[in-house]
């Protein structure tokens, strides 16, 4: 989006400037900040969608790139088994799943559990590829928590993993990659 808004307003200085400023500070600003500042983009923007100009459409998109969001979590040993079964299959969550960005804080949570004797604790390593995005809805929620400068993402409930490994770290922390599966996924497509 940045390189496509300079492309059209290269010769004018004020909307370069305001250009920089979103390039520079993404994390300061929403898109709905830019959106409603009234500036160049929301003129783009409604022209666009009035002209039904997809091609342009294409190129004003913008989110924040994630690639890895983490999880830590106790989980009894008769789930954990099952889910160890199922290496391969799907897996979906009955509740709001919060996951961060901070690999070290999330195995830190997932090392506390192990106080309860029949727990064990799981660290979730989720792929989150653009590709996989579709109708999966997640935000990011690291300005609403309650403790500043965490990077909190929360995953609406139903939204469907695909487990690609377990393994164990240690006596009683286990490593689960998951990913995140999109419409076209076969096995989803089947299900359906």
């Amino acid at each position: 989006m940045i390189d496509f808004c300079r492309e059209l307003y290269d010769d004018n200085l004020s909307k370069v400037v305001f250009i920089n400023e979103l390039e520079c500070n993404p994390e300061n600003r929403s898109s709905i900040y830019f959106y409603t500042v009234e500036h160049f983009l929301y003129r783009i923007l409604n022209r666009t969608l009035r002209l039904q100009e997809i091609d342009k459409l294409y190129h004003l998109r913008y989110y924040k790139s994630v690639s890895f969001l983490y999880r830590g979590q106790g989980i009894q040993r008769e789930e954990f088994e099952k889910l160890q079964h199922s290496v391969g299959g799907l897996l979906s969550f009955n509740a709001f799943l919060s996951t961060s960005t901070d690999y070290a804080v999330t195995h830190l949570y997932a090392e506390t559990i192990l106080s309860a004797t029949d727990t064990l604790a799981v660290f979730m390593k989720i792929d989150v590829k653009v590709e996989n995005l579709g109708n999966n809805i997640f935000s990011d929620i690291g300005h609403l928590a309650h403790f500043t400068g965490e990077t909190k993402y929360l995953f609406s409930m139903g939204t469907i993993f695909r487990i690609t490994s377990v393994e164990q770290e240690s006596n009683r922390i286990y490593y689960v990659k998951l990913m995140l599966t999109n419409d076209h996924d076969e096995q989803l497509t089947y299900l359906k």
